[in-house]
């Protein structure tokens, strides 16, 4: 009996072993999970040095990969259970916590909100930062952020065509229809705008 046991113990850990390897964790059972960066927009770098994506840990990888200074090292015990039998489970919490580290970690934007809602502001020298569309139950819109000298962040949700580019400076009157934050970002949204 003892050695059924020994065995299905001995094959547990080769389970929970290969877990680890396949699932980013060094041999000592650390990750390293990738903080305070736009993953999004160095993807495909990630995943040349190795690094993983799953749900619980986002991107990270058995080595710190070129990433030392952006990262956090976590021990396997630290988000997930093991059973005798070699199955992984994750801690209640762990998504919540990485997302914390990760969110934590995110260099402050410096965007405030400006003008009080319902009024209208005139004439702020802005730079239009980024414009993209999608259909709604209205029709098209297009989604507009523009950025002033600040670097306070404004929105526009426009089914018009307005006639500058991305990167191009004008003048943006408008009135203030909201102040919202999206991680961590502070913005001015706008309604009834007018460039000049």
């Amino acid at each position: 009996m003892e050695n059924k046991k020994t065995t299905i113990l001995a094959e547990g850990e080769k389970k929970k072993a290969a877990w680890l390897e396949k699932n980013g964790f060094d041999a000592e059972g650390y990750t390293y999970i990738l903080i305070g960066l736009d993953t999004y927009a160095i993807k495909e770098e990630l995943k040349e040095k190795g690094y993983k994506y799953n749900s619980f840990l986002r991107w990270h990888s058995p080595s710190p990969a070129g990433y030392e200074g952006n990262v956090y090292k976590m021990h396997w015990t630290e988000g997930f259970e093991a059973s005798a039998w070699g199955d992984m489970y994750p801690i209640e919490g762990i998504q919540t916590k990485v997302d914390n580290l990760i969110n934590e970690a995110k260099p402050k934007s410096p965007s405030e909100w400006v003008g009080e809602i319902g009024k209208r502001l005139h004439d702020i020298p802005v730079t239009l930062l980024s414009m993209h569309g999608f259909e709604g139950r209205f029709g098209y819109s297009n989604v507009l952020k523009f950025v002033d000298e600040d670097q306070n962040i404004y929105t526009w949700f426009t089914s018009t065509e307005i006639g500058i580019e991305v990167g191009e400076s004008c003048f943006l009157s408008g009135s203030v229809k909201d102040h919202s934050e999206y991680k961590g970002e502070k913005t001015t949204i706008l309604t009834r705008c007018r460039l000049t």
